[in-house]
């Protein structure tokens, strides 16, 4: 499930990179947009595919998608990395680290068949020490299963991670 979700990320980043010029040269965050893109996608491969559906233990509480019995956390990330064309970093990349590592947390918790997926830019090869905190949290996670790398489309690095 892991490859699918890297792969239809790929492909989505792909087929809209220039629409995707905006945010990513104003660091702006696409993740609603990427969520219904995905989610369209998965669709159409597993009919069980549910946008924001609550978690079991807490009805307040919902992930940002199901599919294929996986609970689906999905994150894009602006880093704090240098990039031609884009406007300098407002915060730190730590700052979303954490978020991201609270929807780890998440689903390891409660024991959830999930999969955590974001999507870090601007991203070149110098952003790499950038994902270590995430690589040593998801490494303590047994049977953990990675895909993972830089995008088809420049200036992007995928995570999918099913925990």
């Amino acid at each position: 499930m892991e490859k699918i979700i890297f792969d239809f990320i790929n492909e989505i980043l792909k087929n809209n990179s220039t629409q995707l010029m905006v945010p990513f040269q104003q660091r702006a965050k696409f993740e609603g947009w990427l969520k219904i893109e995905l989610a369209a996608k998965l669709y159409g491969k597993f009919s069980d595919t549910i946008l924001e559906p609550s978690y079991s233990h807490n009805k307040l509480s919902h992930a940002d998608i199901f599919s294929n019995d996986y609970y689906i956390e999905l994150k894009t990330s602006d880093t704090d990395c240098a990039y031609n064309n884009c406007v300098p970093g407002r915060k730190r990349f730590s700052n979303n680290v954490s978020a991201i590592l609270d929807d780890i947390n998440k689903l390891c918790t409660h024991r959830y068949k999930g999969i955590v997926a974001f999507v870090l830019f601007p991203w070149n090869k110098n952003c790499q020490p950038n994902i270590r905190r995430i690589r040593i949290r998801v490494s303590k996670i047994p049977k953990i299963a990675i895909k993972e790398g830089d995008s088809s489309t420049p200036g992007y690095y995928i995570f999918v991670a099913k925990v």
